[in-house]
């Protein structure tokens, strides 16, 4: 990867290309703000920072906004255990 990738873009990694498949591995040595995304949900949720933790170099951020629903809907008991 180029290392000369400007401070202003951010990179989203979704492993499922929108299928909600779970992330099977993480990208390491980012040094642009990195978000992962991809069947992140309340029960995995733990897993997956562990995983980004142990693997990236950088700061990042998950997105799991679809694995907190129940009926296309936000389920806050779902995100409070989260």
């Amino acid at each position: 990867m180029s290392t000369n990738i400007p401070n202003n873009i951010h990179f989203l990694y979704d492993s499922s290309g929108g299928r909600g498949t779970e992330i099977q591995s993480i990208e390491s040595d980012f040094k642009n703000y990195t978000g992962y995304s991809g069947g992140i949900n309340d029960e995995n949720i733990s897993y997956i920072c562990e995983l980004i933790t142990n693997s990236s170099g950088g700061t990042v951020w998950v997105d799991m906004e679809s694995g907190v629903r129940t009926d296309n809907r936000l389920d806050l008991k779902k995100v409070e255990k989260s």
